[in-house]
């Protein structure tokens, strides 16, 4: 490996006091946070605290229109065996040929519809969330050559349909977004719906990707990807990427989702991430800013053996180890384990790690109501570190401004409290952090 010359690198639950997020520097207007949240009579513990949300999914309305009426894998399905029912099926193993049994995992308004998803941030004291289409986006419409033809004009639609959501009164100012992007459609059309529309919807704040990229050709593929990342680096778009397509070959289709989710998700995002490392896209686009879903990945844990690996290959040339990289990335705290969380940590910064819940997925199961995924990741992070991973973490990452409230024309309002007195927190004591979008 040839190192160039070193280049410059651009227990407790919470609940927000008043939060206001000013747009990043590509719009010109503000979006004033004063509404006041209704939160759930059980959220009663006084606290200064935000917690915003970075990894939480949906299935909005139009989505679940196009997977209700597909026939092939992505799809929405009547139960077979429950009366009422809808199966989500989005992995080839949750497919069977047996007409007595479900297929897939029983989907209900948690993973659609937006009064269930602010019900879920207010039994477990979320101020904020940024909310992202879950698997698998866009992937898929390659049949043929009049699907990749629709995939921009889908995109756009459904990027409008998430701006809608979030902006709703019902959504309270308390959501913001990660669009997605016509993959099958080509480079060209995914680093054109970034430019001319994902960057003019205030609400949204990045864009979700899956490890293949764009065309299936892996995150690596300078020819295809090269002009999303520039105009994502050029808007100050947030690139969020997340896993779908496990490890090619292996086989994962036994006990149930284990063998996939908790290890073969991890290890796919791990070497898609390898991958733009050690291409140079860090290099070529120093201020792309990159969040990596489920904590990393297994890379902060194998960082030493990437480093020692690629010292021996001539042809990599970067300007510094892969390891100094991982610093320049983001990631959530959705690692379920303090020892592990401690490590990411102190490899990468707490400054680096925020808080995710990844719902709706991992229900509680039984008789218990709150999400394990959401309760545990706070259990595990570290006191002297919660202000940064619960919050201030995502607001300099997504240009969140915290503090005081700020209307439409921009100017500074006395109503900043408003959020926080509703819920019997203090106010914001002007606290700002400024946005770091370019």
């Amino acid at each position: 490996m040839m190192f160039r010359s070193a280049g410059t690198s651009a227990k407790n639950t919470t609940l927000a006091r008043g939060l206001t997020v000013s747009l990043s520097q590509r719009q010109s207007s503000f979006v004033g946070m004063g509404s006041t949240m209704a939160m759930s009579t059980t959220s009663t513990t006084k606290t200064d605290r935000f917690l915003v949300d970075v990894h939480s999914h949906m299935y909005y309305p139009g989505y679940m229109n196009i997977l209700r009426a597909r026939k092939t894998i992505p799809k929405v399905v009547p139960s077979r065996v429950t009366a009422g029912q809808e199966r989500l099926v989005i992995l080839p193993n949750e497919e069977n040929n047996n007409e007595t049994a479900d297929i897939g995992r029983p989907i209900g308004s948690e993973y659609f519809d937006v009064g269930a998803k602010l019900e879920f941030m207010n039994t477990h004291r979320i101020s904020h969330s940024i909310v992202s289409l879950a698997n698998p986006w866009l992937d898929f419409l390659n049949a043929n050559a009049e699907e990749v033809a629709s995939a921009p004009k889908l995109a756009r639609r459904l990027n409008a349909d998430l701006e809608s959501l979030c902006a709703s009164e019902k959504a309270a100012s308390r959501l913001y977004g990660f669009g997605i992007l016509p993959t099958t459609a080509g480079g060209v059309a995914c680093a054109e719906e970034v430019r001319s529309h994902l960057s003019q919807l205030p609400h949204l704040r990045g864009v979700i990707l899956g490890t293949t990229g764009v065309l299936g050709r892996g995150l690596d593929c300078a020819a295809e990807m090269d002009p999303v990342y520039a105009e994502l680096e050029k808007s100050g778009l947030v690139l969020f990427i997340h896993p779908h397509y496990g490890l090619r070959g292996e086989d994962m289709s036994q006990y149930g989702h284990s063998l996939e989710l908790a290890l073969g998700f991890p290890m796919e995002t791990s070497i898609a991430i390898s991958r733009l490392i050690l291409s140079g896209v860090m290099d070529r686009f120093p201020n792309l800013k990159v969040y990596v879903a489920h904590a990393g990945g297994v890379l902060p844990w194998l960082q030493g053996r990437l480093d020692s690996c690629v010292g021996y290959e001539k042809e990599i040339r970067l300007e510094k180890a892969p390891s100094e990289y991982l610093k320049d990335l983001y990631y959530d705290a959705i690692i379920y384990n303090s020892d592990c969380l401690d490590l990411l940590i102190k490899s990468v910064g707490a400054d680096r790690i925020m808080y995710g819940t990844d719902h709706p997925f991992f229900p509680p199961t039984g008789t218990e109501k709150l999400w394990k995924s959401a309760v545990k990741i706070q259990e595990i992070i570290p006191s002297q570190h919660r202000d940064t991973i619960y919050s201030s973490a995502a607001a300099k990452l997504f240009g969140l401004q915290l503090g005081q409230s700020v209307d439409q024309s921009g100017a500074a309002n006395s109503s900043s409290s408003r959020i926080g007195m509703a819920v019997g927190v203090k106010p914001a004591q002007g606290v700002k952090v400024e946005s770091s979008c370019s």
